[in-house]
């Protein structure tokens, strides 16, 4: 098959990408995808993530190499099959602030806030009670508001919490550069029903000539010749398979699989190549460098005076909100991850929060050496409330490497978590302000003792060893193919064009030169639209 645009990766990015190229029928598109078509049930229903979880069919497992102080087995899963993350996350949508785009203007002036707005506006279809100016109507992507009202006792007095420690209520959690806590956002249609990247990107065109989508076929590398992308070759099914582009080759394999697939194709650092036997197209040290996660914290606490959410999923108050659920598309098993979210100064700029915060009136049990993160394990036999910190913009880099030719292995993945000093000041600061505001007067006696992590430390070694044991991934990489204009320190330059190579872009979190203040589902389809933006005027004549 011979196409004009290849893209690489049917995630969130991809199927932006895809989607817009293939708009007005003028260009053939062909979008390759590793994983399934993600036509579970469970997919569809917002709540279902929890029983997909790490299930190898809808998300791709990564081991991370053992670091001390950490558990052993350390794995991160990112999503799989059409739709990628956003068709097995936790639905919570955020859009990143000014001052994360901003600076990406040093390596280019195709980015800004200003353009990143605008994008975000054209794709989004918001429901919400008191929109700021800034959000979309009528776009692709359908996000609602969620009501609380279900849980209003509770959720007052953490408004009210929140204001004591200097945490105003914000109408739009999304309203670009302030702090404060609102009601989540969440990718939700009016019928309770998940909002994935392929519904709203590619659903309503995959029908078209110019659009053909390849699944269950994983690419095991993007063909060169004389400097230039060409196509890729692909095992479907045991067989090998090659795919020729006209125009372009656009990677949107992710954060892990992107630099993997590079190197895969001989871009990468040389003698890591050589290695493994890979003949060198082009030495480019950065490709899998530059790894930045986010730290998530959890604590969780008894909930007195509240049923709170925790026996909804257990017993025959499962089966009945199931059977709402397929009935009416709506209840517990509609909702998000969780139904409060904040944005933290943390001791900086307001207008450019530290943390991500979010608060449901539910609890989990570790199981079988899970942790108890939020929506993971079983729910406690009593009611609860969690909270649950995101630490955006941690300071400490990991690295990403091949460790087989083996299209299907995972790489090498040094995670380097909290390496940095002030990372660890930073998160144990974090870890007791949690604490402080669960603690508030303002909650009258409904937070009770805490039942997670539940270890009683107290002093700065104590919990920083608690939270090394505890803390997860908040799966929210970037920087793995970072935008720059050096190519000795960078991946892509700022139209996203792999340095030294002709059509070939990147397209996905991963070209992000530094972390988004907040999850990075929203602003992986808003890059992967605006590198499509990018595509589509440089292949117009001047």
């Amino acid at each position: 098959m011979e196409v004009d645009y290849i893209v690489i990766g049917a995630g969130s990015a991809g199927c932006a990408v895809a989607g817009k190229l293939a708009e007005g029928g003028k260009h053939s598109v062909l979008l390759v995808e590793a994983g399934g078509e993600n036509r579970s049930p469970l997919v569809e229903m917002p709540r279902g993530w929890v029983r997909l979880w790490q299930n190898p069919k809808h998300f791709w497992l990564f081991p991370v190499e053992a670091q001390t102080g950490r558990p052993a087995g350390e794995q991160w899963a990112y999503g799989k099959g059409l739709g990628g993350s956003s068709a097995v996350n936790g639905t919570l949508y955020s859009r990143g602030q000014p001052a994360d785009f901003d600076p990406w203007q040093e390596h280019g002036p195709e980015w800004s806030w200003a353009q990143m707005e605008r994008v975000y506006r054209e794709m989004e279809d918001f429901r919400g009670p008191a929109p700021h100016p800034s959000r979309g109507k009528g776009g692709p992507l359908q996000i609602t508001e969620l009501d609380g009202s279900r849980f209003k006792p509770v959720f007052d007095a953490v408004f009210k919490a929140a204001a004591a420690m200097g945490l105003p209520y914000q109408p739009d959690i999304n309203a670009p550069g302030q702090s404060g806590i609102g009601y989540s956002q969440v990718t939700i249609n009016a019928r309770g029903r998940r909002s994935t990247a392929y519904g709203a990107f590619l659903k309503s065109l995959h029908p078209l000539s110019n659009l053909q989508i390849v699944t269950e076929a994983v690419t095991q590398r993007i063909l060169l010749r004389d400097g230039r992308a060409v196509g890729v070759e692909v095992e479907q099914g045991g067989r090998r398979l090659i795919y020729t582009a006209r125009r372009e080759v656009i990677l949107c394999a992710g954060v892990l699989n992107s630099p993997k697939i590079l190197q895969l194709s001989g871009l990468g650092p040389a003698a890591l190549l050589q290695r493994q036997g890979i003949k060198v197209a082009i030495d480019l040290p950065a490709v899998g460098d530059n790894l930045r996660e986010q730290v998530m914290l959890t604590r969780s606490y008894r909930l007195h005076g509240a049923a709170g959410l925790n026996r909804e999923f257990r017993g025959w108050r499962l089966w009945r909100n199931l059977l709402e659920y397929y009935l009416f598309g709506r209840g517990v098993m509609s909702y998000a991850a969780s139904e409060l979210t904040a944005f933290l100064p943390f001791g900086s700029d307001p207008s450019w929060p530290r943390v991500q915060m979010s608060i449901s009136p539910y609890s989990f049990s570790a199981q079988s050496g899970e942790k108890a993160e939020p929506g993971r394990g079983a729910p406690d036999p009593f009611p609860g409330i969690s909270i649950t910190c995101m630490f955006l913009r941690p300071r400490s880099t990991g690295r990403l490497s091949l460790q087989s030719t083996d299209a299907r292995a995972a790489p090498r993945i040094e995670a380097n978590w909290l390496s940095d000093p002030q990372d660890r000041t930073d998160v144990a600061g974090l870890f007791r302000y949690m604490d402080r505001l669960m603690r508030r007067p303002e909650f009258g006696g409904l937070v009770g003792e805490e039942t997670f992590p539940k270890d009683g430390a107290t002093t700065d070694a104590e919990i920083l060893a608690s939270v090394m044991q505890n803390f997860g991934c908040g799966l929210h990489g970037t920087g793995t193919c970072r935008m720059g204009r050096d190519p000795g320190t960078s991946v892509v330059d700022s139209r996203a064009r792999v340095h030294g190579v002709t059509n070939l872009r990147v397209a996905d979190c991963s070209i992000m030169p530094t972390l988004i203040s907040g999850g990075t589902n929203g602003p992986a389809m808003a890059v992967g639209r605006r590198v499509a933006e990018l595509i589509l005027e440089d292949a117009t004549p001047s």
